[in-house]
């Protein structure tokens, strides 16, 4: 029994003295890394480039490359050229934005013949480019709108609700008043804290608030639920009249 305890005590002398004599031992480095705070080494250019792999262009591709494939090499390119900014790097971004351009160019000149040469397909009218063509589609819209008010003021009306204390309703009253001035339309007042039904009834989670009836029908319509200019009220009731 004493022969094995003296083995087992040489065994582990040994393996301290081992330990102790190594080239780097852990009592002597115990202070660094992560303990000490230590940032980590930088990165050379040659990891860097390991890391971030050079797109691979195929110049005959980009031409017929699908626009997604496209956008997506390019924004690639792009990064590769930022992260290292070499004069080839950078060149071959400009190169892919040149051929990005080029594409689009054709395309418009393409569309541009076709609504030339096809009138029916051209949405000018509509969606008019020039600055006198806006002026004048505008100048249609605000008079539909108000034939359309003139029509419809003795079939609907308005109830604005509203409390004594709020102050954005003592800015919207004047406009209320202007607009009652302008139309011809009914506009009644609601004052919420005496009628607490009303708020209910319309479901008013603040003032000001506007609501659109029908003079024929219980239905009712929100325009609004807070402050509204007039040519924005004028509006939402035209696109409301349809929908009760």
């Amino acid at each position: 029994m004493a022969k094995k305890r003296l083995l087992c005590f040489l065994i582990v002398l040994l393996a301290l003295n081992g330990f102790c004599q190594s080239d780097k031992p852990f009592y002597k480095d115990k202070g660094h890394g992560w303990y000490n705070y230590e940032d980590p080494k930088p990165q050379s250019e040659k990891q860097l480039k390991d890391d971030y792999r050079k797109p691979v262009i195929d110049w005959k591709a980009v031409q017929i490359m699908h626009p997604d494939r496209l956008n997506k090499l390019i924004e690639d390119v792009k990064d590769y050229a930022l992260m290292f900014p070499s004069h080839e790097n950078v060149k071959d971004y400009l190169k892919l934005q040149g051929v990005a351009i080029d594409r689009s160019r054709e395309y418009m000149e393409s569309f541009m013949y076709v609504v030339q040469t096809n009138p029916e397909l051209s949405k000018e009218n509509e969606i008019p480019t020039s600055k006198f063509g806006q002026d004048e589609k505008h100048r249609i819209k605000v008079e539909k709108i108000e034939q359309t008010l003139a029509e419809n003021r003795d079939k609907f009306a308005l109830l604005y609700l509203y409390a004594p204390n709020c102050g954005y309703c003592a800015k919207q009253q004047p406009v209320l008043e202007y607009f009652v001035k302008d139309s011809g339309w009914q506009v009644k007042p609601v004052n919420i804290q005496q009628d607490q039904k009303a708020a209910l009834n319309f479901n008013i989670a603040q003032t000001p608030s506007i609501v659109l009836i029908r003079r024929d029908s219980p239905d009712w319509l929100l325009i609004s639920s807070g402050i509204i200019a007039m040519s924005e009220l004028k509006e939402r009731i035209v696109r409301g009249l349809g929908l009760i």
